[in-house]
């Protein structure tokens, strides 16, 4: 007999049993994986190079053989690498010359992975040799130069053709001697060509306004054979051949097409629900039985070509990750599976491959103003779950309709108050009973019943947070911040809440529970600052002494198969040990971003049917095997697309499929979405940039050396040089580690990441040397063959060690006669030299007495605003640190005195409508006002405060040894002192002016000295300005302690500046009664 027994963990749930069903049995069970799979859409990726935007329409896509990218956007043409984008430009461009660029039109690679361009002054070959500045080399056809829209190559076995290039009315074939013939086609005028393309057998295929047409060489000399069509003479708009040997047709109006090897046409169906086929302009096998097609307004169809079936891939806004633009100018498929499109706004990369995860967005619109949906509580629920967002609202996402006695579970936790903040408890507790909780309203809600009532226990005052609850030793014990209630039940099952008793009440130490995890025997309780445990039988709670997780913030616990206890905190990754070892400290193992975790803010952990244990974080996702202790990092680009995950959101659903909850969207891991696949082999590293000093000559690069291994070569003159490399993955690009050298100089390798893949090298000696890069995955081993590049770096002709020799000898010639010259010299100015002495010492106690002056009037003026007179920003750098110092010695200690703690105010000063008065009386008065508004504020602060011109109209004032209650007060002397009397003008007039004010303590939380730095206040005073500016002006707003606790959580993301100050739990933001 099967024993099964299910414990919630917050919002997840982890079952023990005697005896377990296995994966086949829970697959089996419910059919879920195959739903979820229908769901699952390919996730694109924008190219968005920074400072070179690839701005739309993108035109044609193109692969190199260094496995680079290259795209027509607009008029031009633009290498990516995964990081950086540059541009192609003319020979005589790129060597200063003034003629521009022709307009691009298409790009195209060669067997070779050679590009060329077409564009609209004919035909160009991109020269590569040159990293930094790749150049377009024309190539040469008799006659003016043909606007060239398409480009194909013959097959290899062609050794009379080079290239063929497509014009509005000709194709025109190069000759490998060297010669061009043009071929017009039919009715070329009325008739215009649209698409070009060479199938599998080497076949030139045109399609045109009027039809597809197959170029002829037979003895005939009937140059075009019209290829018959369902629908005669339609527009043929794009045409594509894979390598079974079919020709691809994409029509303008009449659907899609596909001439099979055996000769006939085939039709392709189009879903029912299309009235009329799309507008088909790209065509691209993008892997094997799966074809691409782009259309005007549709986005892209994506065709199974074994079923038939077709999935649409458009644009969504409620979907990150969804097709910029439903206008697709072309499609690409690359060397490494990835399917490229050129929209009209821009170039998007995707991996139809991947299968395993699958990303549903939360919801159509966004519900949380002004920031973006997250989900948090999770729950299964048949084939979906119930979620809860953080505006407080219960919803289902699923592949099918929750089951009729949980449909009413939304309805029931929208009745009584609104909830507060996030709701990240969601527990089914057995017997159709949910615990819901968001902050300060925890519930207990019955569907099949239609009630829903407080799940308060009597003795537990106010608005108590829940952050997890379990069924365990027969009671339901609910943890929170205000310590672990054990909640007994009555013979029915029903809860009671009188009898509840806070078992951490008296407790000596940390009460703050954030997560609890039960197990047979122990309940083991996650505190805001270690672990604790709760034995069956015991009536206390007892800390676990681990120093690797003292002080640590868990977040998630899971016990796996394997009886590991597995604990995820928020800021130091992952830890692990046996469940019988917890107590001993060298048991414990910890995985974090060192070890291969994308980031260590861990939101929840479980583990799937085979075993290995999977971890959501701020930075994507990541598989953990316990028994290899390998650890694969998924990030957004990779498929974990919902990150940052939210804390404690994820669940297991019965057939075994992962659900981590994140923000705008849910993840999904599919296990059985096909085989796992392997570790991929990185490709060959490139150079993508070389440069030199400025105004020195420019190193000479040769990639293809009679050794194999690239050369550059340093002219004399050159001081500095920076080698750029980049492995073109592009597919967690930004998570590769890079390591560089540069043998004869230094044999150290020095590691960087992604983001700094810049070696710099600087005063190199003359000589020859190697540079050597080599990458590797976040934790994985070092590539086993990097890229090498012998590096001369030629001697000047100073720098010759015949030349050296020569300076030598004639130096010490010329030293000889020197010091013979010195002495007889020396011996004659002697007695001059003694009567100069006291005179010349006058004139240097003299001099050094006015230097000494005229230093400190310069340090004087350095430190001074030359407009108002004021204190300047260096003047406060100097200084603020030692009363910073002074501040914090006063509130905290050391600071021997009795007097009572002092803090540092910060008062941001804007005047209002600046702008206007500079427009409507011009800058003069504008300054006038500006050294006017100094001396109101120097009246309003003390002599020993700082008056800071901060910056513009902006003005920064510090009050030393100030206490924090008196911030409103000196805010609206600062607002009265300004707005009270108007500014006085030349001539006699007189011009009202208003001030903002914000304003914010240091320490601006009294119990945590260390939250924030001095800059750190000046920006929280900054968004109080900004407050104040949005109330109206002539005003003020500050932030000050609210008397509650300040969750150090909330502290930290404001550190990170991912929060703003008004969303700080603890803060309040004081304001003018104006």
């Amino acid at each position: 007999m099967q024993t099964l027994r299910c414990l919630a963990l917050g919002a997840t749930w982890v079952c023990f049993g005697l005896v377990l069903a296995g994966p086949a049995a829970a697959i089996a069970s419910e059919p879920s994986a195959e739903a979820w799979q229908t769901l699952n859409k390919p996730r694109f990726e924008a190219v968005q190079p920074p400072g070179a935007p690839l701005e739309g329409p993108v035109r044609g896509i193109a692969e190199d053989a260094d496995g680079l990218i290259w795209a027509v956007s607009g008029a031009t043409l633009w290498r990516w690498d995964g990081y950086r984008a540059v541009r192609a430009r003319l020979r005589a461009e790129t060597a200063g010359g003034v003629e521009e660029s022709p307009v691009m039109q298409t790009v195209r690679a060669d067997a070779e992975g050679e590009l060329w361009a077409g564009t609209a002054r004919g035909v160009y070959r991109i020269d590569r040799r040159w990293p930094s500045r790749p150049a377009l080399e024309p190539v040469p056809i008799a006659g003016d130069p043909p606007s060239v829209l398409f480009i194909d190559f013959p097959k290899a076995d062609d050794d009379a053709t080079n290239a063929y290039f497509g014009t509005v009315g000709a194709l025109l074939a190069l000759q490998r001697g060297g010669g061009v013939q043009s071929t017009p086609i039919p009715d070329a005028g009325p008739n215009r060509l649209h698409a070009l393309r060479v199938d599998a057998a080497g076949r030139i295929w045109a399609g045109t306004t009027f039809g597809l047409f197959r170029w002829s060489m037979d003895a005939s000399g009937t140059p075009w054979v019209a290829q018959g069509l369902p629908v005669p003479e339609a527009r043929i708009a794009a045409l594509e051949a894979d390598s079974d040997g079919r020709l691809w047709i994409g029509t303008a109006h009449d659907g899609l097409y596909s001439l099979e090897p055996d000769g006939s046409v085939r039709t392709w169906a189009w879903p029912e629900r299309l009235q009329t086929p799309p507008r088909i302009f790209a065509l691209a096998v993008v892997r094997p039985g799966e074809l691409w097609v782009g259309t005007f307004g549709q986005g892209v169809w994506s065709l199974d070509t074994a079923s038939g079936g077709w999935t649409r891939l458009q644009h969504d806004r409620s979907r990150r990750g969804s097709l910029d633009d439903d206008n697709v100018w072309t499609l690409f498929a690359d060397s490494r599976g990835l399917g490229w499109a050129g929209t009209a706004t821009g170039l998007q990369w995707s991996n139809p491959g991947q299968r395993q995860f699958l990303n549903l967005p939360l919801a159509p619109e966004t519900e949380a103003p002004e920031s973006r949906m997250r989900a948090h509580g999770l729950a299964p629920a048949g084939q979906g779950v119930w979620l809860g967002t953080n505006a407080g609202r219960l919803r289902y996402v699923g592949v099918a309709p929750p089951r009729a006695t949980e449909a009413s579970l939304e309805a029931l936790w929208s009745r009584g108050e609104a909830a507060a903040g996030a709701m990240e408890l969601v527990a089914p507790m057995g017997e159709g009973r949910w615990v819901l909780g968001s902050d300060g309203r925890t519930v207990l809600a019955e569907p099949g019943r239609d009630r829903v009532r407080p799940l308060q226990p009597e003795a537990r005052r106010g608005a108590a947070y829940t952050s997890a609850v379990v069924a365990w030793d027969g009671a339901w014990w609910l943890a929170g911040p205000d310590g672990l209630w054990r909640v007994p039940l009555a013979d029915d099952g029903e809860p009671r809440l009188d009898e509840a008793r806070n078992l951490l009440a008296d407790a000596v130490g940390e009460r703050r529970v954030s997560s609890l995890l039960a197990t047979p025997g122990t309940l083991w309780l996650g505190t805001w600052s270690g672990l604790a445990r709760l034995d069956l039988g015991a009536d206390a709670v007892r800390a676990v002494p681990v120093a690797d997780l003292d002080g640590q913030f868990l977040t998630t616990m899971l016990a796996d198969a394997r009886g590991r206890l597995w604990v995820g905190t928020s800021a130091g990754g992952v830890f692990h040990a046996p469940m019988a070892e917890v107590g001993t400290a060298q048991a414990w193992e910890r995985i974090d971003e060192a070890s291969g975790l994308p980031g260590n803010s861990v939101g929840v952990l479980l583990e799937d049917f085979g075993g290995r244990v999977w971890a959501s974080t701020s930075r994507g996702l990541a598989r953990i095997d316990p028994a290899t202790r390998s650890v694969r990092a998924f990030r957004p680009d990779q498929g974990a697309a919902a990150a940052p995950y939210v804390r404690r959101s994820g669940t297991v659903l019965p057939g075994g499929e992962l659900v981590f909850g994140g923000t705008e969207a849910l993840t999904v891991v599919l296990p059985q979405a096909g085989a796992d696949p392997s570790p991929r082999a990185l490709p060959a590293l490139v150079l993508t940039d070389i440069a030199a000093s400025d105004d020195e000559p420019s190193p000479l690069f040769d990639p293809s050396t009679s050794d194999s291994r690239a050369r550059l070569r340093l002219p004399p003159g050159v001081s500095r040089i920076a080698l750029e490399f980049a492995a073109p993955v592009y597919v967690g690009a930004d998570g590769l580690r890079y390591r560089y050298r540069l043998q004869g100089w230094d044999e150290r390798w020095s590691e960087v990441d992604a983001g700094h893949r810049v070696a710099a090298f600087t005063r190199i000696a003359p000589g020859r040397y190697r540079f050597d890069v080599e990458v590797a995955e976040p934790a994985g081993p070092w590539q086993d063959h990097g890229l090498s590049i012998d590096v001369d770096v030629i001697p000047a002709w100073h720098q010759h060690r015949a030349f050296h020799v020569a300076l030598v000898l004639a130096f010490l010639t010329i030293v000889a006669g020197a010091v013979q010259w010195r002495a007889r010299l020396l011996r004659e100015r002697a007695r001059e030299l003694e009567r100069m002495v006291e005179a010349r010492t006058a004139d240097l106690a003299a001099a050094n007495a006015e230097l000494e002056q005229a230093h400190r009037a310069v340090e004087e003026a350095s430190l001074t605003d030359p407009l108002t007179g004021l204190h300047n920003r260096r003047f406060l750098w100097r200084h603020i640190d030692a009363d910073v110092a002074l501040a914090l010695r006063s509130r905290y200690g050391g600071d021997e005195s009795g007097r009572e703690p002092s803090d540092l105010l910060f008062f941001l000063v804007d005047i209002d409508h600046f702008k206007r008065i500079n427009d409507q009386h011009g800058h003069a008065v504008g300054d006038l006002v500006l050294v006017e508004m100094g001396r109101r504020l120097r009246r309003v602060f003390r002599e020993s405060d700082h008056v800071v011109r901060w910056g513009g109209e902006e003005f920064l004032g510090v009050a030393r040894g100030a206490q924090r209650e008196d911030g409103p007060r000196v805010a609206e002397r600062i607002r009265a002192a300004v707005a009270v009397t108007p500014f006085p003008l030349p001539g006699g007039g007189q011009l009202a002016v208003r001030c903002s004010v914000g304003f914010a303590a240091l320490p601006l939380v009294a119990a945590d000295r260390h939250a924030f730095g001095w800059e750190d206040t000046v920006a929280i005073a900054d968004e109080a300005l900004y407050e104040a500016k949005a109330a109206g002006r002539d005003a003020w707003a500050g932030f000050e302690e609210s008397g509650g606790s300040v969750d150090a959580r909330d502290l930290a993301a404001l550190r990170l500046r991912s929060i703003r100050a008004t969303a700080v739990h603890g803060l309040e933001l004081r304001r003018s009664l104006r």
